[in-house]
């Protein structure tokens, strides 16, 4: 399945050794229940997709980038594996990671506090380090958002498919795209101001960027989730709407990327105002340039200033997710 996404692949060219850090990270961390996991682990090759969405990244933050998005996917897997089979301890869980956000993270470094919530914890005292208040409140958000999505998702298993409403607001929740987006900007070390973060400009290209990346995933991992009884998948979503093909379903997918990604782009001139180089002769008029184009002074300390921008972060997720999501068959 190629999807029309008209940015650049990037590689980042520190990843070899930042793998072999990240695998450290992972054997002494306790993230996963035992060595029997770990060849699992290598085939999902997150390296590889940060790789793609960090490809700027350096030293420390590359880390916490590979940590981050490992942590994520392997914290989905379990915790939906508990919601199905013990949704009261779901929910308790979803609720100590939400608290997170809320209290003195000392608190959750003993040893009687879950592993997955003990990452977290870690993770968000280095991301959230010398971001703005307007940043923590976003961020934070984003993974109560992700975090109590998963019950939900939970209670759709193996129910009838839902409806494009239903399925907008659970899967946006337990994508977790706002989260990992909005730590991109602590990683990439370009924080957006509230004032043009909050613009309509912004929030478009934003949202275009969240659902590009959603329903990419989702047309790479239908066969699992639909063998899995999961139910919030666009795919299956549009059959069941439309009451088309399989195969008409993913094209109608295919072309909402694409008018994803070409709002996307339109959003990213309003802000930088130069056209990006595009493939394909695709071309469309943008409005006049943003006087937001660079936002310096932004971001954690001992960052590089912002070169890029939420956009520019936010495509080289998208383009990423793509060759990670077709060679892995992950979502």
């Amino acid at each position: 399945m190629d999807f029309y996404i008209p940015f650049e692949l990037r590689v980042n060219p520190e990843t070899a050794q930042a793998r072999t850090r990240h695998e450290a990270w992972v054997k002494s961390s306790g993230l996963l229940p035992g060595p029997e996991f770990y060849g699992l682990y290598e085939a999902w090759d997150f390296p590889k997709l940060v790789s793609y969405t960090y490809p700027t990244a350096t030293g420390a933050r590359l880390d916490l980038a590979m940590n981050m998005i490992g942590l994520s996917f392997v914290w989905d897997d379990q915790h939906e594996r508990l919601c199905q089979r013990d949704r009261v301890r779901a929910v308790a869980h979803s609720r100590e990671i939400m608290s997170i956000f809320h209290q003195p993270l000392e608190r959750f470094t003993g040893p009687e506090v879950a592993t997955t919530v003990r990452l977290w914890a870690q993770l968000w005292r280095e991301l959230s380090e010398g971001m703005s208040s307007s940043w923590w409140c976003r961020a934070a958000q984003g993974w109560e958002w992700m975090a109590a999505s998963f019950p939900q998702q939970a209670r759709d298993h193996a129910r009838p498919v839902p409806g494009l409403r239903h399925y907008s607001q659970v899967r946006r929740g337990v994508a977790g795209v706002e989260p990992t987006f909005a730590s991109l900007e602590a990683i990439w070390g370009c924080e957006v101001p509230a004032l043009a973060f909050h613009s309509p400009q912004v929030r478009l290209m934003h949202d275009a960027i969240v659902w590009a990346t959603i329903w990419c995933n989702d047309v790479y991992s239908l066969e699992k989730e639909e063998a899995d009884g999961d139910v919030d998948n666009i795919v299956l979503v549009l059959e069941n709407a439309r009451s088309c093909s399989r195969r008409e379903a993913v094209d109608e997918v295919v072309s909402m990327v694409k008018e994803e990604s070409c709002t996307s782009e339109g959003g990213e001139r309003w802000i930088y105002g130069p056209p990006l180089k595009r493939r394909s002769g695709w071309s469309r008029p943008g409005p006049a340039p943003s006087p937001w184009r660079c936002w310096p002074g932004s971001g954690p300390p001992g960052c590089r200033p912002p070169a890029a921008g939420p956009g520019r972060a936010g495509r080289a997720g998208v383009s990423g997710t793509r060759p990670w999501g077709h060679s892995t068959g992950s979502g």
